[in-house]
């Protein structure tokens, strides 16, 4: 794989559509959660790897947050014009999780599956029928392993090809199968971001009520990661909550030192991401979701103890429900 060769573009989920194999629009059942190390979401900047060979892969390692069945699996693709015709690949598999940055053994695949340039494209059945259905079981904490293997060389200039986030490559997370190397940890060969390549797991039983946000601790996914734009605006951006039954978020902010002295600023951010000017004096912030009726978590501290509810509370809070990792 030459990485050298890269091509970055702004790229909007927000416009994106989701397809199934076929164009067929999916199913949403209301205990599935998509699993995902990737930051990527609207408005955010991705770069576009076209170094890859055919024949090589790039792979997710990814969390299940509750005991239950991987039925779909996610796959940025995109090209610098977002214009590019129908590709058709090697395979999609899911693997279980074997030594890192080795995959395990083969769960299932699928094969030749078609991409559809500037689209979050979902697959969830293995066949191009539309017959088979995906369903691999999985377990509250366990780690599988999603990769992507290439056909044919993207063009080395514009691809399609895959996308990875530019907030900072997570290790342990992401791999790559590279010509002559074999399996290689991505963030060692200079990828600079996560592979928006995610999974999508129906959880045995749904949550109940508002959740928790990823916090990088004992909640999976993404947690609250902010960056300062030229103008001197702070972005936030997080994944979604664990509890399907989350459709907004929150943002407390509190004094640096004076911990648990955090009291409301946002109460309906819209969406997973947010921008705002800097609060005077040196501040924390914790992001909450909401259900519109109830807040949940705040997060938990080092000791594993729930954080306390914030002052000027946005909604009465209930409690946390989500299947959490251990």
């Amino acid at each position: 794989m030459r990485i050298s060769v890269r091509q970055q573009t702004t790229l909007c989920f927000i416009a994106a559509a989701i397809c199934i194999v076929g164009c067929i629009a999916p199913t949403v059942h209301a205990a599935e959660v998509v699993v995902q190390n990737d930051s990527l979401a609207g408005g955010a900047s991705g770069t576009i790897q076209v170094g890859f060979v055919a024949g090589e892969s790039a792979a997710s390692w990814l969390t299940s947050p509750c005991d239950g069945d991987i039925v779909a699996v996610q796959v940025f693709w995109r090209s610098a014009t977002g214009t590019e015709p129908l590709s058709i690949e090697d395979s999609i598999s899911i693997f279980a999780a074997g030594s890192f940055p080795s995959p395990g053994s083969l769960l299932t695949s699928i094969v030749g599956p078609v991409m559809t340039d500037s689209v979050l494209n979902e697959f969830r059945y293995l066949d191009e029928n539309l017959t088979i259905p995906m369903d691999v079981p999985v377990t509250d904490g366990q780690i599988f392993v999603v990769s992507f293997k290439f056909l044919e060389n993207p063009n080395q200039l514009v691809g399609p090809s895959l996308v990875n986030d530019t907030d900072g490559c997570q290790n342990g997370k992401n791999t790559i199968d590279a010509q002559g190397l074999g399996w290689v940890s991505s963030c060692l060969l200079g990828v600079g971001g996560d592979w928006v390549i995610r999974a999508v797991v129906e959880c045995e039983t749904a949550a109940a009520g508002p959740g928790s946000v990823p916090n990088g601790f004992d909640a999976p996914g993404v947690p609250l990661r902010m960056d300062l734009t030229e103008a001197g605006q702070l972005v936030f951006t997080w994944s979604d909550s664990c509890s399907a039954s989350d459709n907004n978020y929150e943002i407390y902010h509190g004094f640096m030192g004076a911990y648990y002295s955090h009291f409301s600023k946002i109460c309906a951010t819209g969406g997973t991401t947010t921008t705002f000017a800097p609060d005077m004096f040196d501040r924390y912030y914790l992001e909450v979701p909401t259900d519109g009726v109830q807040e949940g978590s705040y997060g938990r501290d080092s000791d594993g103890v729930e954080r306390p509810q914030g002052g000027g509370a946005c909604h009465s809070q209930q409690t946390v429900t989500c299947p959490l990792a251990p």
